[in-house]
Formats: structure tokens, sequence, C-alpha cells
């Protein structure tokens, strides 16, 4: 019963506010909706339990959501049920995992995206936090994203809050156990070590304890001094995006951000300039650097459409070009054939490259593609250059009409990933590294 003194703390300045809490029935989640039960009988909120049904273990997780629509018919909560049904939903080259996340995040974008006073309340506990810092230190983050699990975030307009990153999961269940509801609900697949999260609970951090005692005391000490460090280099990066303004973007002043900054500082100014939440990635970052240094170019923002960073007359900043075109056709290039379009799988690239064919590295491109025709307004970065050139330009030089032009193979975010007849563009080159080439042949009339 500590743990509501320690909430209640946390909860006095959400006065008012409209809390959704993810409610999945097991004991973290119900013990959290219960806690909350609690304190709204000092603290004023409203409360809302939202459960997803993924559709991905039958009777099971259907069994899952009648749960929790009961436990909230029991204490007179409100209660939502989403059905995400990941197995239709999913899009190509998605794991389960992926899948569902999307998922979940729609349905919090479109409860609490962009909505004053109104946040997502999730039941992350310490044991999550731990987990959470050994993948992320798997995939190579920074200090940020370490300690990506904090008590307030703000991601894709919505707010979240996790108020139990410093509890363990045994004192959730001792609090269900000594409040009356012994029985939760425990999710089959949490014992499955094929997914990276149950390998690391199950398999890594038992044996970790029994080879170095203290090693959970010391991970948890590890997140709090990252969290310290991300907070200052968050601060940092602040002053740094303000300095930058205020002296016009100019490149002398990018070249002055440190590299450690350098990906929070784009993160702030595409907030200001874009209104977007974006989060540079490795290979942009060091495309970016490239880009200061040689002082001419332009970059076309990864996930985003429409957005790129360019560097021009000694200033770099963020801009918007012409949207990508409504009538797009997508592609599952793996899975069906399109009609005038065929593929093949080269062992190398073939000494000569004609204009109806382009090869790529077949690793770096997702399994949809998108195809669409093109617009005079429509531009890319063709391969060998650094800035972004109109499609109309470069359609003209190669004597082109547009009435005969072929589609543009896309990539989903919209960038142009090959313009059959005209130009290809850098995105997925073959490289050294490359071990599976797939070449895109445009064919006319077939």
């Amino acid at each position: 019963w500590c743990m509501i003194g320690v909430l209640r703390q946390f909860f006095r300045q959400y006065q008012n506010w409209m809390l959704y809490a993810g409610f999945s029935g097991g004991a973290d989640s119900l013990a959290l909706l219960l806690l909350l039960r609690e304190l709204q009988l000092e603290i004023p909120f409203r409360l809302t339990a939202v459960h997803c049904e993924h559709g991905l273990r039958g009777q099971s997780s259907r069994d899952d959501a009648a749960f929790c629509q009961e436990i909230c018919r029991k204490y007179g909560i409100d209660f939502l049920l989403y059905e995400l049904n990941v197995p239709v939903n999913r899009i190509a080259g998605e794991s389960d995992e992926t899948a569902a996340r999307r998922l979940r995040q729609e349905v919090w974008r479109k409860l609490a995206g962009n909505q004053p006073d109104t946040a997502v309340v999730l039941a992350h506990h310490a044991g999550d936090r731990r987990e959470n810092l050994l993948l992320r230190l798997g995939r190579g983050s920074g200090c940020g994203g370490l300690c990506g699990l904090r008590p307030v975030r703000v991601l894709d307009q919505v707010r979240y809050l996790r108020p139990l990153l410093k509890v363990e999961r045994r004192n959730l269940e001792d609090f269900l156990l000594k409040s009356g509801e012994p029985v939760w609900r425990e999710d089959a697949s949490n014992q499955d070590t094929r997914y990276r999260r149950n390998f690391i609970r199950q398999n890594l951090l038992p044996e970790w304890k029994t080879a170095v005692p203290g090693v959970v005391h010391g991970l948890n000490a590890a997140l709090d001094a990252l969290e310290e460090e991300a907070d200052l280099l968050d601060r940092l990066a602040r002053n740094h995006a303000e300095r930058i303004r205020l002296a016009d973007c100019s490149l002398e002043q990018w070249r002055k951000v440190p590299p450690a900054l350098q990906g929070r500082v784009l993160r702030y100014r595409a907030r200001r300039e874009l209104h977007l939440d974006w989060i540079p990635g490795r290979q942009f970052l060091a495309a970016f650097r490239r880009l200061v240094s040689n002082g001419e170019g332009a970059l076309l923002l990864s996930g985003v459409s429409g957005c790129r960073w360019v560097c021009r007359r000694g200033v770099g900043c963020f801009e918007r070009f012409a949207a990508v075109p409504q009538i797009c056709q997508e592609w599952h290039w793996r899975e069906k054939p399109l009609a005038g379009w065929q593929i093949s799988f080269p062992a190398s690239l073939p000494d000569k490259v004609e204009l109806d064919e382009a090869y790529f590295d077949a690793a770096l491109l997702p399994d949809h593609l998108l195809v669409s025709p093109g617009r005079d307004g429509d531009e890319m970065i063709p391969f060998g250059r650094q800035n972004p050139e109109k499609w109309k330009v470069l359609r003209v030089n190669r004597k082109v009409p547009r009435s005969a032009a072929p589609p543009l193979l896309r990539m989903p975010d919209g960038q142009i990933l090959w313009s059959p007849m005209i130009r290809h563009s850098a995105l997925a080159a073959v490289s050294r590294n490359t071990k599976e080439i797939v070449g895109f042949h445009w064919k006319k009339g077939i």
C-alpha cells in the first residue's frame, strides 16, 4: 500500500485530466488500474480502461478481453475494447510484435493524440525498464534510447505516463493478493523465447543474476545515471537549437554542434519548423555530417514524405516540397507480379545498366513499394548527386514526353527510388556488403 503514496505524488499534477489506462489483464496492468481507482477517491480525474485484443491467440485472447471487461464492470470503471486483428492488418515484412505495437499506437493516437489534459497510463515496471535497456543496447542505442522508458514522455503528440518504473513486479503481485484480487491473466506467449524480450527475461537475466550477484541493483543504478545524462543532453540540445535559430541557421552554427547532440538538435528543429516528432537515424546523421562539411546539398527525411533538410548558400534548414501524388498502387514485389514490371536476382551487377532497368540491395528495400505516375512537381536526388532535382527537368533532359513517361517506383514514404527510362536514386544502393541484388525491369506492354 506504500505505492499509493508514491502514485499520489505523481498524479497530483494530473487533476481533472482524462486518463486512458492500458489494461491487458496481466498482474501489472490490473494492479495499476486498481491503484488508479483508489487514487480517484482523493484526486479528481476521469479514468477509462482500454484493452487491445490482438487476435493472435484465439480463444485465450478473447478470454482475456472478457476478463478485463468483467473487472471493469465489477469496479465501475469505464471500459473500451479495440479488436486489432493483427494477422489481417499486418504490413508485409512486419513481425507480430511490430504490427501489434503499431496498431496499439494508432489506438492511443485516436484517443489521446494532440488532446489537452489527456494522457495514456501504462503499467511498465522496473523489470520492463531493465529488459528495455538490454534490448536497446543490442541495437546500438545511445543513452536516450537506453533509458527510453521514462515516467513522462510525449511521442507522436501522445502523452504517456509510466508511474510504476521503480516498482518491481513482485510488489505489484503482493498488492493484488492483499487487495483481494488474487487472479489475473497470464499470456502464454510471454514464455516463448523466440521473442527477444522473453529470451532476456527467461534466459539471460536469470543466468546473469546467478553469475553476478547484485546485477539488478547495478542495472537500476545504470538506468538512473543514463536518465540524468540524457536529460542533460536534452537541455544542451535545446540551447544549441535556440542559438541556431537566432543565428539564422547558418552552417557555421551547425558545425559547432557536438556530434553527440546533433540528432537531438535536429529533432527539436523538426518540431519547430515542420511540427513533426521525427527521430533521425544513424544513416541520416552520417549523411548530415558530410553535408554540413561540404556546404551544399539536401537530404530527404527518412520515413517522412515531402520534407527534407537543405544546405544552401551557407544556411542549413528544414523545408517542405511538393507532396507525393495520392494515387499510388502498393506493390508487394516479393510476393506478386505487377503489370509492366519484371524482377531478377543476379549474382552481380551487369557490366552495362540500361535505362529500363535498375539494381538495388534487396536487404535495404521494404517488402512493399509504391508505384505511381510522376508529376512535374516531384523531386528526387539522382544517384551520384547531392541536391534534389525536379523530375520534370530530368525527364526533359532525357527527351521523355510526360505522356510517355513510365510510372515511378517509390519507397513507402514516397521517396522516388527509380524513374524508368530517366534516372534512379542512391536509395538502397548496391555495395560491397550487398548479399542479394534485386533488379527491377520496366517492360511496357507485358
